[in-house]
């Protein structure tokens, strides 16, 4: 008589399932990976800077990002980064400015 030790369908199912969703995240995590050491190479200071000052003048005048805005700011994840940061920055710099009038008026 031969033993059979198949496990029950809920239970492969359910390894199945798990063992998909480990792999998927692993495969997310390593494009993540690839894609910050390739934009890391191509990039130079040079271009983080001024798409921080694209951010930061586009802060300053509370203007979201258009079509205007080159292709590549939306493509490559550091440059938006900057884009946003400097947009962040830009955006505080006038409300602490308007603050700050507001409270020598009073």
């Amino acid at each position: 008589m031969a033993i059979n030790n198949k496990l029950p369908l809920h239970t492969r199912l359910g390894t199945y399932f798990t063992v998909l969703i480990v792999v998927l995240v692993c495969f997310l995590l390593l494009r993540n990976c690839v894609n910050a050491v390739y934009y890391g190479a191509v990039t130079n200071d040079k271009d983080l800077s001024r798409y921080y000052g694209f951010g930061f003048e586009a802060g300053s005048k509370q203007i979201e990002i258009t079509g205007s805005q080159p292709e590549e700011s939306i493509t490559n994840p550091l440059f938006l980064k900057e884009y946003r940061k400097g947009f962040r920055e830009g955006r505080d710099s006038i409300r602490n400015k308007m603050k700050r009038e507001k409270n020598e008026k009073n």
